[in-house]
């Protein structure tokens, strides 16, 4: 935890901006007790209405330490979420974010493919264009096929070091498009109840 964290969310409220925690996720340790760490840190950030949920950072899993590898692994994200979602939205639709990325989730197959309740997690997905350039349509954005069991994605994290800068942020930084309308968006900040998911919906054709 960042020591000046609550300053930090303090700034960013003020500017006006929606926050949310997000915790980069690690196997070596009980997932439940981790989840819980998160929620603590964290303070709950995410739990009150106009805050983003938060977000599993799923990109580290070193093979040679877990005999059952990819197993071990799919477990220990679908147990942390699990507890995530208890934690955070135990009485609401809400649900916590996990990131990953191409090449990781494809590791994590067939394994991954089974597990069909991740498949309900918001994903957050990190697509990156060669050119960091933003996409010009939703459709657009990923650019890498979705691992199973996800069949839709929320955000997409087109590129990192790469591209335009964004206004106000020193140097650069990651960047990332929801894949919604604005009604979307208050449901995802937990702003009004969803109506329907199908804007959600990505056919198997928009990822190469």
């Amino acid at each position: 935890r960042a020591k000046n964290f609550d300053a930090l969310v303090g700034q960013l409220r003020d500017a006006g901006l929606s926050v949310g925690a997000y915790h980069f996720c690690s196997h070596d340790t009980d997932p439940i007790q981790q989840a819980r760490f998160f929620n603590a840190a964290s303070n709950g950030l995410g739990t009150h209405p106009g805050e983003l949920p938060p977000m599993a950072d799923w990109e580290h899993c070193t093979p040679s330490y877990y005999p059952d590898h990819p197993q071990h692994c799919v477990s220990w994200i679908a147990a942390f979420l699990k507890e995530a979602k208890e934690l955070w939205y135990h009485d609401s639709e809400r649900l916590p974010v996990v990131y990953t990325y191409p090449n990781y989730a494809g590791t994590h197959q067939p394994a991954l493919a089974q597990e069909d309740a991740l498949g309900e997690y918001p994903l957050c997905y990190a697509s990156y264009r060669q050119d960091g350039a933003v996409p010009v349509s939703v459709a657009q954005a990923v650019t890498h096929r979705l691992p199973a069991p996800f069949k839709r994605w929320t955000l997409c994290q087109y590129s990192g070091n790469v591209g335009v800068l964004v206004p106000g942020v020193r140097g650069p930084c990651d960047r990332q498009v929801f894949n919604g309308s604005t009604a979307d968006w208050a449901v995802f900040r937990g702003l009004s109840r969803p109506v329907s998911m199908s804007v959600f919906e990505v056919k198997e054709d928009h990822a190469t």
